[in-house]
Formats: C-alpha cells, sequence, structure tokens
C-alpha cells in the first residue's frame, strides 16, 4: 500500500479505475440492448458496446501508465496505436457475438479469453517494461475475473442496472488487476518531472469520462423513446379500434391491424390514398368538416358510415386528434370503433319504441304512468275518458283528484306495493270526469321507470257500457221471468175474473138496497182486470206492428188525452215540437202506451201541481223525447231500479208500467235514459230511430 500511495498519482489512478468500470457498465448496457434488436440495428449496437469498451480500457492504461518513466505516447506512435486499438474492437466484439449467440460455458471461455487478450493488447502497446514470470499470472487473474463477470451476465435471467452494475464492477476490476500485478516493476516520474504527462493524462481521463457519460446518456435516452415508441406501437397496431394517421392533405398515412380485420382493406389498397373515399356521401359534409377542424387543432367527435371492401356499410364512431409536434399541427389521427351492432339495436329499440308508442297512443284503453301522487303522463283514450281537451289539464293534477272517495285507501295502498315492485291485481274503480260525470273501470298497475325514477304505469279499462250490458242482461231476465209469470197469473185470474164479474153485475139489479157495495166491488174488479191486461202486455211475446209514425201527430194525441187529468191537478203541460215532423217506424198504439205511462207517473209524483215539459228535437239519427217533471226526485240508490217490474215509489203502484214501457222502447230499437235529482225533478228520455219521410 505504501509503495502504491509513493508511486502512483492517486486522482490518475481513481480516474483510471472509474474509466475502467464506467466502460464496462457501457459495454453491457450496449450489449444488453443489442439483445432485444435485430438486423443491421443489431450490428451496430454490438460494434458500440465493443468500442466503447475498448475506449475505455486504452484510455484507463494510457492515464495508469502516464506517471511511468519510459512508457509509450500517442503521438509518437499513431498508427501503432489505431491498428491496436482496431483490432481490440474486433476482439470484443466477437467475443460478445460468442456470448449471445449460445449459452455454454465453453463459448463463455473463448470470449472471456478474447476479452482478457484485448485487455492485454491495450496494456501492454502503453508498457515498455519487459515480460516477467508475473505477466501469465496477471493475464490469467483477468482471464477469471472476466469469466465470472460474464457468467454472472449471462445467467441472470433478468437484466437490471443493479446486475449490469456488478457485473461491470467485476469486468473493472479484472481490467485494471495488471497494473498492480506489475506495480513493482515500474519507475515512476516525480511530479515535477511528469507534469505534462499528468496534465495529459487528466484531460484524457476527463474527456474520456465525458464521452462514456454522453454515450450512456444517449443509451437512457435512446432507450427511453425505444420504450416510449414500443409503447405507441403496441397502443397503435393492437388498439381495439381502427387507428389511421392522416396527413394535413387527408391521405392515409399508416392504420393498425384493425383497419384489415374491420374493412377489409390491406395497407397496400389504403396507404397514400384519400381517407374520404370510403366514406358514405351522405356523411361527406361532416366528414370534411370534422377534419378541417381537426387540422386547426380541435378535438372532433362524430358518427359515420364507412365502406367496407365487400362494400357493405358499416357505422363507426369516429374521434380526430390533431397530432401535435414541436407545436406544430402534422397531421391528424382518426380512432374509429365499430357501433354497426350498437346501431342495429338501437334501431330496434327506436323501432320498438315507436310500435310501443303507437300501440300506446292508439290503444282504446287509458294508459297513464303516475309516481303514486300525480298524473305524468296519459295517453289520448285517457284524455277522452276525463273528458278533457289537452293532456295539460291532466298532467301535474293528484290522481285523488280524479278518483272517487271510496277507493283513495285501497288504490294508496296498491300503489305502495306496486312501488316495491309487485304488479297490481286487477280491480273495479269509479273516477270522476273533468265534467262531473262517473266512469266505471277495470285498473291494472305494474311497476315502471319514468326518466330513470320508480313509477306505476296505470291502464284503465272504461267498463261502463260493459256495466249497462250486464245490467241490461239482468233486467232482460227479470222482464222474461216476470213475463212467464205474469202470463201464467193473468190466464189463472182471468177466466174466473169474468165469471165473478158476469154474475156481480146480474146479481146488482135485484139488491138495490147493497149497490154501493156492488160498485165497490165491481170497482174493484175493474182494477184487477187492469192489472191483468197490463201483466199480458208484459208477457207479449210478439213483435210490434210497424209502420210510418209522426212522432210530433202522437205526442199532441197523447197531452190532449191526459190535458184533462193534468189540469184538474193544477199542473201545466207545456210542449216544445217542431215545426217538421218527426218520422219513425212503430206501433203507434204501444207508443202512446209509453208516453202515457211516463206523463202518468211525472203527473202522479206532482201532487202539489207544477210544470211538466215535453220537448221533441232530432239528434244525429235519433228522435229525442225529454219528458222533464217537478217532482220529489229519484235517489241515485234507487235509479238503477228504474225499469224493473214489480219496482214502484208509488203507495199504490204494481210496477209494471216502466217495465213494460222499457220492454216497448227496446222493441222498437230505442232506448230509455234517466237523470234525476232528489226534490228537484226528474227528465226521462227517449230515443227512437229516426225515417226520412216517404215523398
Amino acid at each position: 500500500m505504501n509503495l502504491f500511495l509513493h508511486t502512483y498519482h492517486i486522482p490518475l489512478v481513481s480516474i483510471a479505475i472509474f474509466i475502467a468500470i464506467l466502460a464496462s457498465f457501457t459495454f453491457f448496457i450496449l450489449a444488453d440492448k443489442a439483445k432485444i434488436i435485430a438486423g443491421i440495428q443489431k450490428k451496430l449496437f454490438q460494434l458500440a458496446s465493443a468500442a466503447s469498451l475498448i475506449i475505455g480500457i486504452w484510455a484507463m492504461h494510457t492515464i495508469a501508465l502516464s506517471t511511468v518513466y519510459g512508457a509509450n505516447s500517442f503521438y509518437e506512435h499513431p498508427i501503432f496505436y489505431l491498428s491496436n486499438v482496431s483490432l481490440t474492437i474486433g476482439l470484443v466484439y466477437v467475443a460478445l457475438l460468442i456470448i449471445q449467440k449460445k449459452n455454454s460455458v465453453v463459448r463463455l471461455i473463448f470470449s472471456s479469453l478474447f476479452l482478457s487478450l484485448a485487455n492485454y493488447i491495450c496494456f501492454r502497446i502503453n508498457d515498455i517494461v519487459t515480460l516477467q514470470t508475473t505477466e501469465w499470472i496477471s493475464f490469467l487473474f483477468c482471464f477469471i475475473l472476466t469469466f465470472i463477470a460474464f457468467y454472472t451476465y449471462i445467467h441472470v435471467s433478468r437484466q437490471t442496472y443493479l446486475t449490469q452494475s456488478i457485473c461491470a464492477v467485476l469486468l473493472g476490476i479484472s481490467i485494471i488487476s495488471v497494473h498492480f500485478i506489475h506495480i513493482g516493476q515500474y519507475t515512476f516520474l516525480t511530479l515535477h518531472e511528469g507534469l505534462n504527462q499528468f496534465t495529459f493524462g487528466t484531460t484524457l481521463g476527463i474527456a474520456t469520462i465525458i464521452i462514456l457519460g454522453l454515450t450512456l446518456l444517449f443509451v437512457f435516452i435512446n432507450d427511453k423513446l425505444i420504450e416510449n415508441a414500443a409503447h405507441y406501437q403496441s397502443l397503435f397496431e393492437h388498439n381495439s379500434d381502427i387507428v389511421l394517421l392522416l396527413g394535413l392533405d387527408g391521405t392515409i398515412i399508416s392504420g393498425n391491424r384493425r383497419v384489415k380485420e374491420i374493412l377489409g382493406y390491406s395497407p397496400s389498397e389504403y396507404s397514400n390514398q384519400p381517407f374520404y373515399k370510403i366514406v358514405h356521401e351522405i356523411d361527406m359534409p361532416l366528414v370534411l368538416d370534422a377534419f378541417h377542424k381537426s387540422k386547426l387543432g380541435e378535438y372532433v367527435e362524430y358518427e359515420i358510415q364507412l365502406q367496407r371492401k365487400d362494400k357493405q356499410f358499416i357505422y363507426l364512431q369516429v374521434k380526430n386528434i390533431p397530432m401535435i409536434i414541436g407545436n406544430e399541427i402534422k397531421g391528424v389521427y382518426s380512432i374509429s370503433k365499430d357501433i354497426t351492432n350498437r346501431k342495429k339495436d338501437e334501431l330496434m329499440l327506436k323501432q320498438s319504441e315507436a310500435h310501443h308508442r303507437l300501440l300506446v297512443e292508439n290503444s282504446q284503453d287509458t294508459i297513464a304512468i303516475t309516481d303514486g301522487v300525480s298524473w305524468l303522463y296519459v295517453n289520448p283514450a285517457g284524455i277522452r275518458l276525463f273528458q278533457a281537451e289537452t293532456e295539460d289539464e291532466i298532467l301535474g293534477r293528484a290522481i285523488y283528484d280524479f278518483l272517487h272517495a271510496n277507493y283513495h285507501e285501497q288504490c294508496k295502498q296498491r300503489v305502495q306495493r306496486i312501488l316495491k315492485g309487485s304488479i297490481g291485481e286487477t280491480v273495479e274503480q269509479e273516477w270522476h270526469t273533468l265534467k262531473g260525470d262517473i266512469v266505471e273501470t277495470e285498473v291494472t298497475g305494474i311497476p315502471t321507470l319514468f326518466h330513470g325514477e320508480k313509477a306505476v304505469q296505470v291502464i284503465i279499462r272504461d267498463i261502463s257500457d260493459r256495466k249497462k250490458a250486464e245490467q241490461l242482461m239482468v233486467q232482460t231476465e227479470k222482464l222474461s221471468m216476470a213475463g212467464q209469470l205474469a202470463a201464467g197469473i193473468a190466464h189463472e185470474i182471468r177466466n174466473p175474473l169474468t165469471a165473478i164479474k158476469g154474475f156481480v153485475q146480474l146479481m146488482k139489479p135485484l139488491e138495490r138496497q147493497h149497490e154501493r157495495y156492488y160498485d165497490i166491488i165491481i170497482t174493484e174488479m175493474n182494477r184487477i182486470e187492469l192489472i191483468v191486461n197490463e201483466l199480458l202486455i208484459l208477457s207479449k211475446p210478439h213483435e210490434p206492428f210497424l209502420n210510418e209514425q209522426n212522432m210530433n201527430q202522437l205526442l199532441y194525441e197523447v197531452l190532449t188525452l191526459l190535458e184533462t187529468q193534468a189540469i184538474m191537478l193544477n199542473i201545466i203541460l207545456e210542449s216544445d215540437l217542431p215545426k217538421e215532423p218527426l218520422h219513425f217506424y212503430g206501433d203507434g198504439n204501444q207508443l202512446k202506451q209509453v208516453f202515457i205511462n211516463i206523463i202518468k207517473n211525472a203527473i202522479e209524483v206532482m201532487p202539489n201541481g207544477g210544470k211538466i215539459s215535453i220537448v221533441a228535437t232530432e239528434k244525429e239519427k235519433y228522435i229525442v223525447v225529454d219528458v222533464t217533471d217537478e217532482g220529489c226526485g229519484i235517489p241515485s240508490d234507487e235509479m238503477k231500479n228504474i225499469g224493473t217490474p214489480f219496482y214502484t215509489t208509488k203507495e199504490n203502484g204494481t210496477g209494471l208500467g216502466l217495465a213494460t214501457t222499457y220492454k216497448i222502447i227496446d222493441a222498437h230499437q230505442g232506448k230509455i235514459t234517466v237523470q234525476s235529482e232528489v226534490n228537484v225533478g226528474s227528465t226521462f228520455t227517449i230515443y227512437l230511430p229516426l225515417i226520412k219521410p216517404k215523398m
């Protein structure tokens, strides 16, 4: 150690050692990069790796021996130096080829031998010491350390900067070891004697370190560039979408593999071709406008149709991204996603929505959506059901404004169940219209979404006509049963009644003292006979005798017949008949009976007098006759019984008059409606088919 400290110039030795390790590190870095590339670039990296190591070895030996007396100088023998440097670069290059081609101990031995020989040549071109017995020992030591460094480099599965640094230290020690083995054979210059040599050595060392440092910096930068390029290439080539690089003139510079897979075009078919040639003509203005914006630096996204090689058009979602290099736009990246299937699904969804909307808008049933509190949507049938002019009269209003109060609690409970996901059972409910009418309905509720929020879809079916039909059916059955019963009773009573009446009339002259009793008996028997006749009318199965009738004349005759009775009870019969006669087909006698029954009922419910109005009008294809009284009215809970056989509100009524009336009107293909308000009066409206008179 004393010898080392008193002979070598420590700063120069430190520079030499650092250069040896730095050159070794550069060697392994470049060699490692050469393994992952191919072609001429691989050979250039291998050659650069060998050259960097030899330059470092040569500089290291030159610096280390610059203070030794009598060492060779580059200035004295430049050709000799350059030829030996070239030779050693070749030896290291061969050594590198050997270890990178195939991994074996023999190849490691040869490559270690070639590199040790190159090291020794660089050492000997500077050294003037005569060879001695320690020469082979230093060469062997250099060979062993080189072998260990190469073995470590080859057998480490994953190369890192740490493993490369370890290999570089081992190789650096093998390179500088020859100096310490021969240190006792050198004669060193004093600082004064070797001032120029010291200066040269220092300058050479610093220059070499700078060169090797710049080489490593270039390698690291290039490595980063290669990595970025690899990332870009991977992103470009393995992107699941179509990626095109477009020039500023609109030509296709390059494209990834998805161009071939999706569009069917090979690179030779689309390279240097205008991209808009395969765009659908409908989308051409959109595409050109988007490309122009991208050239100005804008990010643009749009959807187009593009033509495949097989002439089929597909839908693409395109994103145009400007390619900016150094604050200058050099081109445009066009990234396109195939959305054909999505478009087909959207089209099917739109068609399905349109079909569903068509069904909803044209449904005869009301289809509405509610959040459980107010109406959110209602179809045209619902607007008609609630007798509104527009949907604005309904939307936003509480559903309970329309629902009959009897169903509020039931409805609230059903809504809560449906909002939780269950399907509501079909129930019957009554609704109020905007005009105050009551509509009987069947209601079904199902869970749905409205603008992303939970809601209830309600299907409301108007069953008012069905209910009326059911009531009519029940009424008809009652009439049929009453008719059958009436026929049996009438026939059973009429014959004995006739006999009794005849004998009473024969006995009456003989019993003058009891004549008043006989009058009472005959009056009551006449009443029984009247009931029997009504029963027979109710039970008659035959069709009325129809011929052309004049409603004006028929009503005039009925009013004339009942006028006297009305006057006696202080009742005014007021008629409003059109100037032009209203004609219909019917049985005159039966229709007179109808109006007599209705007007007589009106007279009987007005014991304190009043007014009865009879109005005849023409409405569409019907003659409409309204008979309105000012009687006590009919309670709403009894309205459904009007026309039912044997139902009457009068003390002495039979309940057969209106039943017969309904039966006659039904036989004439007409109908009767009743509107009544308690303590105000009632209106019976008779509808009969209108006919045009024969000329």
